[in-house]
């Protein structure tokens, strides 16, 4: 799994998620509101097990059957 901090068209903080060597389609989540620490830390301290952490959380409550299914929930 590789974790990514980027902008979406509207300009708005993502993290994107994506699985080099696999056949698992990829997502983004936006940061804001969602993702608090990673949102906050931003692209110079961008820490990658907080945003595990966080990205995690979020999944377990709000992840779509996709998104679970990439994280082997």
């Amino acid at each position: 799994m590789q974790l990514k901090l980027a902008h979406d068209s509207n300009g708005n903080k993502i993290l994107k998620v994506s699985f080099a060597m696999t056949e698992k389609r990829g997502f983004s989540i936006q940061t804001l509101g969602n993702m608090p620490e990673t949102h906050r830390n931003g692209f110079a301290d961008f820490n990658r097990h907080t945003a595990e952490n966080e990205l995690n959380a979020f999944v377990k409550v709000y992840g779509t059957t996709h998104q679970k299914t990439c994280l082997g929930w």
